[in-house]
């Protein structure tokens, strides 16, 4: 589970983090937040009320990735190179977002977009379902037991080459 949000966005925070809290596994949600000392309004265009629909696409899975006032660009992906489609082909010809997808190099290439050239994506980059560590092992512990029967520690302990120290 991979997302971006901003800290401004409320709505898409708690949705977010809802999701990421639901997900089987580990999440990294990268936070755009302002800081006044290092880097005040390095975020801005993605942000403010005025400028964020023309730079920042919102995610929403299976849907084209459109964006701007009028919802009027859209995004294509071509072979993980990206490309701005204008409005009269942003309908047809804009790649839908897929967050599901098994190959990763979809979510790392849209989360390399950024200004000026593209919008910067926020929401779910990634958000895919398969069993966790936790249940691999128990599921490989189960599968023994089965086959060898619950072992016995005390046996264990005793069998094979043991040697006993003497003071």
């Amino acid at each position: 589970f991979a997302a971006r949000v901003h800290d401004k966005d409320m709505k898409m925070m708690t949705d977010v983090f809802k999701a990421a809290y639901e997900h089987k596994g580990t999440s990294f949600i990268e936070i755009y937040q302002n800081c006044v000392i290092f880097n005040d309004g390095v975020f801005d265009e993605s942000v403010s009320k005025d400028t964020r629909d023309e730079h920042t696409i919102y995610l929403q899975d299976k849907q084209p990735m459109l964006f701007g006032k009028e919802q009027d660009k859209g995004l294509l992906l071509e072979g993980y190179q990206a490309r701005v489609v204008p409005s009269e082909d942003a309908t047809d010809a804009v790649t839908i977002h897929d967050s599901s997808r098994e190959d990763p190099s979809f979510a790392f290439a849209l989360a390399q977009l950024d200004r000026p050239h593209f919008p910067v994506p926020m929401g779910i980059l990634r958000q895919v379902e398969r069993p966790v560590y936790e249940e691999l092992v128990q599921h490989q512990v189960d599968s023994v037991v089965q086959k060898k029967g619950k072992g016995d520690l005390e046996a264990l302990i005793h069998s094979g080459d043991t040697w006993v120290i003497k003071n």
